[in-house]
C-alpha cells in the first residue's frame, strides 16, 4: 500500500493518496484545489484515481473533488447526510470501499459537520482486522475535537454560534507554496460585514 500525507500549512489541510500499485488503483481523501500533484503521484505509481473522498465539505477552502472526478472518471464519496448538487455515492456507516487490496472503511462521525465521515484505512500487509489509518477529517485532532459551530449561518450547527469565530489559517502573513491566499483576513472581513 502506497499511503501519502500532503499538508498545506497555510490552511493546516491534510489530504491523502491511498494506492495499491499491484492493481493500479487509488484513492484521494480530502484533495486541495490543486490536484496535479495527486494525479503526477499516481501516474508515477501506475494508479489511477477512482475514488475521491470527502470527510465533510470544507468551509475554509475549495477542494479539488470535481476535478478529479472529471479528468478521472472518478467516483465521489460523501457522508449518507450529505446534501450535494452534483452526483456522489452516499457512504453510511460500516460501508467500505476497495482499492485493490486496500479496504477503507467508513465511520459516520457527525459533529464538525452533519456529513462528517472517518475513514479507517486497512492494508492486508499490516493486518486484516486492525486499521493502518484512521482519517478523521475535522472530526478528531490530537488532544482536541472539531468545532460543530462553523456552520451556524447556513442552519447546519447550534442557532447562537458564531460560524465567522474562527479559522484554520495558521498565524504566518507568508502566502503557502501553492499560491493560495490566507482565508483570515476574509473571514474577519465576512464577519465585520455581517455584524
Amino acid at each position: 500500500m502506497i499511503f501519502k500525507q500532503y499538508y498545506l500549512r497555510c490552511l493546516a489541510h491534510a489530504s491523502y493518496l491511498i494506492a495499491d500499485q499491484d492493481s493500479g488503483q487509488a484513492a484521494v481523501v480530502d484533495p486541495q484545489r490543486d490536484v496535479e500533484q495527486y494525479l503526477e503521484d499516481a501516474r508515477r505509481l501506475g494508479c489511477r484515481i477512482g475514488h475521491v473522498f470527502l470527510t465533510h465539505f470544507h468551509a475554509d477552502f475549495i477542494a479539488g473533488h470535481l476535478e478529479l472526478r472529471d479528468r478521472e472518471q472518478a467516483t465521489i464519496h460523501l457522508g449518507s447526510r450529505a446534501v450535494a448538487e452534483y452526483p456522489f455515492t452516499a457512504m453510511r456507516d460500516g460501508d467500505d470501499v476497495r482499492v485493490g487490496r486496500v479496504r477503507l472503511v467508513v465511520l459516520e462521525t457527525p459533529g464538525h459537520s452533519p456529513e462528517s465521515i472517518s475513514i479507517l484505512v486497512y492494508d492486508p500487509d499490516v493486518g486484516e482486522h486492525t486499521p493502518y489509518a484512521a482519517l478523521t477529517g475535522d472530526t478528531l485532532f490530537i488532544g482536541d475535537v472539531g468545532r460543530p459551530d462553523l456552520r451556524a449561518r447556513s442552519g447546519g450547527a447550534p442557532s447562537g454560534s458564531r460560524a465567522c469565530s474562527t479559522t484554520r489559517c495558521t498565524t504566518s502573513s507568508r502566502c503557502c507554496p501553492t499560491k493560495c491566499s490566507c482565508i483570515r483576513r476574509t473571514a474577519r472581513a465576512r464577519c465585520a460585514a455581517s455584524t
